[in-house]
């Protein structure tokens, strides 16, 4: 038998196909198609576990390397997520009441990274509008006119009280305790020399109108620093109206862009009056003071008053049609539920609402509109406080 005969020629050893016979031109003409190969029960679970409702259920996905099982799972997912409405936005801001446990806001998709922005030039335009105003001609006359009708009434009264001194034979000296009254018949301090020499009587009548005007010296003293503490909060009260009066119209026009949601509305009017109270302490802090360091719990983020007041775009979801689908490679503790950056300042680890990143749940996170409108605050989704407590 000749084997020869049974050889086949490598050209019939493949099997050709004519491309006219497809009628199109390329596969970009082609509709992809997701469904598998003989997979038609694993596309139905997929798509059943897909569209459940309620929270709490898994898709367990199992198949060979290269079977394109993690393709036809995000295919499907992103399928199903389509039909669903977009999720809302997730923002932190500080909690005034409670620094360590910041509020979680939602907002619809896109206005979380609107009110960010919004904030953003709301600082910079406050910032600006106080400086200037602490600036202008009229608060300094309003504050000097404050200023001198308190140090003319101390010099006036602090002079009569020197007179009257002087015209009892005595003077207004200053020793480590405060100022004393010390006898000076002749002008001169008198010395212990000369005190020797007078007489019991002398020296008991000396101490007594010493010890009067002493007394009197006191109750003046303490009368002085009582219309000191008058005249200083005189000058908070004009910091707090005139700082009112300067960014309150700035923050209403602001809020009135989200005058639908409750909570941000309220943010904005805490926002407010913590500018009021805290702004004005901070600057009379700093007048009195020029090493005058801000206190921690008072600062976020750079460091000036005005940090806290920012917002922590932490979810955005203004360019999604649908519901997210996550894909999460590397599925840890940090990246799933989020984590919190610390800095170091002065030596020691600090934090705050600024610093916290999202996870994949975070981003995973799907609310209806309709819990958005709602504006609920809730502590967010995998939230811990500053300290790292669930």
């Amino acid at each position: 038998m000749n084997t020869s005969d049974f050889e086949v020629p490598f050209q019939k050893l493949r099997w050709a196909c004519d491309p006219a016979s497809l009628g199109i031109e390329s596969t970009a003409e082609l509709e992809p198609a997701i469904e598998p190969i003989g997979q038609e029960r694993a596309l139905a679970a997929v798509d059943f576990g897909a569209t459940i409702p309620s929270e709490g259920y898994n898709v367990f996905v199992l198949g060979p390397v290269g079977s394109g099982r993690t393709t036809l799972t995000r295919q499907a997912l992103e399928t199903a997520a389509a039909e669903q409405p977009a999720p809302a936005d997730w923002c932190y801001a500080h909690n005034f009441h409670d620094p360590r446990s910041p509020i979680a806001l939602q907002l619809a998709p896109g206005d979380g990274r609107r009110l960010a922005q919004d904030v953003d030039e709301l600082i910079e335009d406050i910032t600006q509008a106080i400086e200037q105003v602490f600036d202008s001609e009229e608060y300094q006359a309003q504050r000097d006119e404050l200023l001198r009708e308190f140090r003319e009434e101390r010099s006036r009264e602090m002079h009569a009280f020197e007179k009257e001194a002087e015209q009892a034979g005595f003077t207004i000296g200053r020793s480590a305790s405060g100022l004393i009254v010390a006898p000076a018949p002749n002008g001169d301090v008198m010395t212990p020399e000369e005190y020797e020499q007078m007489s019991a009587e002398e020296r008991e009548e000396l101490d007594k109108k010493r010890e009067q005007l002493q007394d009197a010296l006191v109750d003046l003293m303490q009368d002085l620093r009582r219309r000191e503490k008058e005249a200083r909060k005189a000058l908070r009260q004009l910091d707090r109206q005139t700082i009112q009066f300067t960014t309150g119209h700035l923050i209403d026009e602001v809020a009135g862009k989200y005058k639908k949601y409750e909570a941000v509305v309220e943010h904005f009017q805490q926002m407010k009056h913590d500018l009021v109270e805290n702004v004005a302490r901070f600057r009379e802090a700093q007048e009195h003071s020029p090493a005058f360091t801000i206190p921690e719990a008072f600062i976020t983020g750079a460091g000036t008053p005005y940090e806290r007041y920012r917002i922590n775009t932490l979810v955005t979801n203004e360019e999604l049609k649908g519901a997210p689908v996550v894909l999460e490679m590397n599925p840890t503790i940090d990246n799933l539920t989020g984590e919190i950056e610390y800095q170091t300042r002065m030596g020691a680890l600090t934090t705050d609402f600024t610093m916290i990143k999202p996870g994949a749940l975070h981003r995973s996170k799907a609310l209806s509109q309709e819990q958005a409108d709602q504006n609920r605050v809730y502590p967010g989704p995998g939230a811990t406080d500053l300290h790292g407590q669930p």
